[in-house]
């Protein structure tokens, strides 16, 4: 329903839970980016040590200090 709707479902990955208004606020920023309605289903993954991952069906945006120290050339 919610692709008729022309809403986007993501789901979040931080390393804390987001209260209300960090994912009201999020939300915001990802329709400007998406251009559409977003649908957060925001969790809780503390292994990525801080930053944001965003899963969009087959896309996964990784904002993680992970991603960032497994991409480090040190």
């Amino acid at each position: 329903m919610d692709e008729v709707n022309e809403i986007k479902k993501l789901t979040v990955e931080t390393v804390y839970r987001l209260n209300n208004k960090e994912q009201k606020n999020l939300e915001k920023e990802l329709e400007k980016v998406f251009h559409k309605k977003v649908k957060i289903d925001a969790s809780v993954n503390a292994g990525i040590l801080g930053g944001i991952r965003i899963k969009d069906k087959s896309k996964l945006y990784d904002a993680s200090f992970l991603n960032f120290l497994n991409n480090s050339k040190v």
